[in-house]
């Protein structure tokens, strides 16, 4: 689906940035900090992807199949930068 893979590049670019900016951080608690608040980014990205998709997909089934794979392509960028 198209739209998916503007929301995975447009979150590669922000994990990118968020990677430059956690690896300048000295201090544990502002790493702490910028970890959850990119989780939170990607957590919000994920339910606005999902609303897209209810209101653009009309089959069920594939609306959970694009959600689950958009949440996949998500998860592993995320994790390997902590």
């Amino acid at each position: 689906m198209q739209i998916r893979e503007e929301y995975i590049n447009n979150y590669n670019k922000a994990v990118e940035l968020f990677r430059k900016e956690f690896n300048k951080a000295k201090d544990y608690s502002l790493k702490f900090a910028l970890y959850y608040s990119f989780r939170d980014y990607k957590d919000n990205l994920i339910d606005t992807f999902s609303e897209k998709v209810k209101n653009n997909v009309t089959d069920t089934d594939t609306a959970i199949v694009e959600i689950i794979t958009f949440n996949n392509e998500l998860y592993d960028p995320f994790h390997k930068i902590t």
